[in-house]
């Protein structure tokens, strides 16, 4: 069982790297988001500034001549607050791809031009604000180009991230059912089954036997057990080779596992010898099902070998028996069956009383 519970963390080297990599790419995903949004205010902001300055400029050239001041100040507070930030920062991050000071300096080349226009409203100067402002507004409107167009680059990349995001998480669960399928299975069936017969092997007879003792004591319920051997099977080996004896085992174990019933426990206990556990059943019932076993077993066309027998030892659970004793009792009526002339049944109750 300590075996069981070890190679199961095998799954985790497997994994691993995927793992890694799927935790790398919520951290991405987490960055994405954030640049994204901070993209998003960069735009907004741009925006803002770029019709901002065309409302300026047509506040000034109006014949009521009011002077925008708060449109102007909030264009000066917009662009000086990019200006201010460390240049790592500033337009998070992304001012590499544009120069916010050729935009400062435009807007306050056409903040010069409006306060000349208001001391002379000629023609030539108002075109000359125009001019300007359509300067400030294409400087502007190219950084928003820009920065969308950083968006939607980094956006359709995430479309591709996305996709590779979903492969991985579908690896890693494939791979752990895959495990569970094939590797955990397997385990579990070689840590409880006999590699040669597919029953249950010893070792998980065992537990089972002290947990029905267990059971039994508590409930004051009664059980019962079978232990069967094959009646001269050196001669077969012996005769036949061991891959027919191994044939044989097999054989056995099928029609043992056919006569039992579906609560029944059945297990190979040592080389030839092969124990039933029959839970909430009394020692008579226990009688029968051993003698149908072995007028089966008796019955059987065994390949090449023809006929064999086996001979069966059958004891009932008492409250005050431990494993120790109870297996002993039915070793004890087996080998006495055997002592009796084989290919036959014998029963030991509790005391050492033959029934």
């Amino acid at each position: 069982m300590n075996q069981l519970k070890r190679r199961p963390r095998g799954a985790f080297f497997i994994i691993i790297p995927f793992l890694l990599l799927l935790g790398a790419q919520v951290i991405l995903y987490g960055n994405f988001f954030q640049t994204l949004n901070a993209d998003t205010q960069v735009i907004n902001e741009l925006s803002r500034i770029r019709g901002s300055i065309q409302r300026y400029t047509k506040l000034e050239l109006s014949q009521a001549r009011v002077k925008a001041i708060p449109v102007e100040s909030e264009i000066d507070r917009l662009i000086a607050h990019n200006m201010e930030l460390p240049l790592t920062k500033r337009l998070t991050g992304e001012s590499r791809y544009y120069d916010l000071d050729s935009l400062n300096i435009k807007w306050n080349e056409l903040k010069s031009l409006v306060e000349i226009y208001h001391d002379d409203p000629s023609q030539k100067h108002q075109l000359s604000v125009v001019s300007k402002s359509e300067e400030c507004w294409i400087v502007a409107d190219s950084y928003v180009v820009r920065q969308q167009y950083i968006v939607n680059q980094t956006a359709t990349y995430y479309k591709y991230f996305t996709v590779t995001f979903g492969i991985n998480l579908f690896v890693i669960v494939l791979i752990l059912a895959l495990y569970k399928r094939f590797v955990l299975n397997s385990i579990a069936s070689s840590a409880i089954n006999d590699s040669l017969t597919q029953i249950f092997n010893k070792g998980y007879f065992d537990q089972f036997l002290e947990h029905e003792i267990a059971r039994a004591a508590r409930k004051r319920t009664a059980f019962s057990l079978i232990m069967l051997d094959i009646d001269h099977f050196k001669r077969v080996n012996d005769t036949y080779g061991h891959r027919q004896g191994d044939y044989a085992l097999k054989a056995l174990a099928d029609v043992v596992r056919k006569c039992k019933r579906n609560a029944d426990v059945l297990a190979r206990f040592g080389g030839e010898e092969f124990i039933v556990l029959l839970p909430d059943t009394a020692l008579s019932e226990a009688v029968l099902l051993a003698e149908r076993i072995r007028e089966s077993v008796e019955a059987f066309p065994f390949e090449e070998i023809g006929r064999m027998t086996i001979s069966l030892g059958v004891t009932e659970f008492s409250q005050d028996d431990n494993k120790e004793s109870i297996l002993t009792r039915v070793d004890s009526a087996l080998y006495l069956a055997k002592e009796n002339g084989r290919n036959r049944c014998e029963v030991i109750r509790k005391g050492g009383e033959n029934a």
